[in-house]
C-alpha cells in the first residue's frame, strides 16, 4: 500500500460521518444466532446442520470421547 492509499484509509477513518455509518450498520445488522444478548445453541446446530446438508458433508456416527485426562 502506498502513501496516498494509507493517508486516505486514516482520513476516512477520522471522519465523522463514516463513523455514523458504521454504528447504522452495526445496529441493524442481523444477529441470526443470538436470542436476546445470548447465543441459541438450538439455532447453532440447526445451520450448521442445514449448511452440512448444502455441502453434501457425510453424517457421522456419534462416538463419545473416552479420554480420562484431557488438558488443554
Amino acid at each position: 500500500m502506498d502513501d496516498e492509499e494509507k493517508q486516505e484509509l486514516l482520513d476516512l477513518a477520522r471522519s465523522e460521518s463514516f463513523r455514523r455509518d458504521m454504528e447504522l450498520l452495526a445496529c441493524s445488522r442481523l444477529r441470526f444466532f443470538f436470542s436476546g444478548d445470548e447465543v441459541d445453541t438450538d439455532r447453532v446446530v440447526r445451520f450448521q446442520c442445514a449448511y452440512n446438508a448444502l455441502i453434501g458433508h457425510i453424517q457421522r456416527e456419534f462416538r463419545p470421547i473416552v479420554d480420562r485426562i484431557m488438558k488443554l
